[in-house]
């Protein structure tokens, strides 16, 4: 079952811009690589022996099929894992640290599928693993997913400046994995890609199996992947309430009423319809009974109405219930 930590944190309604490309080859040696690598045991780079028939970004560990990391990469990097989230800290030449996870619906998960992993193996369960590279003084991404995970559907790279894969200046593209072995395929990013983004900046990066865009719009409510986020917001993302909505559509307005779950303060609750928000308001208090109107005049057909929750302190947002106008 999922977690309540929230993954897809603000996703606002705007346009994308820019496009991602792709990156070379890279090398590398002389990191901490100690890792519960998701079979359920502790790994170090003493019990990793390189494969010849294997690329160099990848090695073999106990007859798995694994992504060679953080040996590729300069600098020193521990890894720690938690409640689903890796935590990947650079400490020198730079410090910079990702949170690494995966998602359905837009929250973590801890059990998959799919699942956030440098072992790719088995190549029937959905496995993927983003591992940011330090190199000549800057970073790129190489986004590594084996073939249940590239066949769980229309597959899209998202990255962005700042903590979250789904933020203002962030874009999407379709991804085009090369082949790194029969099961494994691999995408790479950088900050050249990504239009606001200096070249070898830290980005948030993650592969989903619908294009951002169709999340803003609210059209690709249990989107899953995997992603990399910059900094440490995954633990610090505040638990999403937990509420039955009910939505009744009459000719020109639909009601939406609470049926059950969290209390909820009224002032947190946005009504937004086609992305837009409207002006329709919940009571102060929003309890199982609670009901508030919407105006639809001139909405078509299939427009998608959501029901945003924003924290108190307004950094954060999750989507809580939506429906479309029939």
């Amino acid at each position: 079952m999922p977690t309540r930590r929230r993954l897809l944190a603000t996703l606002p309604c705007v346009a994308l811009a820019g496009c991602l490309g792709s990156a070379p080859d890279a090398g590398g040696t002389g990191q901490t690589s100690d890792e519960t690598n998701g079979t359920g045991r502790t790994t170090t780079a003493d019990e990793a022996t390189t494969t010849p028939s294997l690329p160099d970004d990848l090695t073999r560990r106990n007859g798995e099929t694994v992504v060679d990391f953080p040996a590729m990469t300069d600098g020193e990097v521990s890894v720690d894992s938690e409640d689903g989230i890796t935590t990947l800290a650079f400490s020198g030449p730079t410090d910079a640290t990702f949170e690494l996870a995966a998602a359905a619906g837009g929250e973590v998960v801890t059990d998959g599928p799919p699942t956030a992993s440098k072992t790719l193996t088995p190549a029937d369960e959905p496995r993927a693993f983003v591992a940011p590279v330090y190199r000549d003084g800057g970073f790129e991404f190489r986004v590594y997913a084996n073939t249940a995970f590239r066949e769980m559907g229309d597959l899209h790279v998202w990255a962005g400046p700042g903590g979250t894969v789904a933020g203002d200046a962030a874009v999407s593209r379709p991804a085009e994995f090369d082949s790194r072995t029969d099961a494994v395929g691999r995408t790479t990013v950088s900050g050249a890609d990504v239009d606001g983004a200096e070249d070898g900046a830290p980005l948030s990066v993650g592969v989903f199996d619908a294009p951002l865009d169709a999340v803003r719009s609210g059209d690709a409510a249990d989107v899953r992947g995997v992603a990399l986020q910059s900094g440490e917001s995954l633990r610090r993302t505040p638990a999403a309430p937990k509420v039955a909505l009910a939505y009744e559509f009459a000719d020109e307005s639909v009601t939406i009423t609470h049926e059950g779950g969290d209390t909820l303060s009224g002032p947190t609750l946005s009504v937004e319809v086609g992305g837009e928000a409207t002006d329709a308001a919940f009571p102060d208090e929003v309890s199982a009974g609670e009901s508030v109107t919407a105006d639809l005049s001139g909405v078509e057909s299939g427009t998608t109405v959501r029901v945003v929750w924003t924290a108190p302190e307004g950094d954060f947002s999750a989507v809580l219930g939506r429906a479309t106008v029939p």
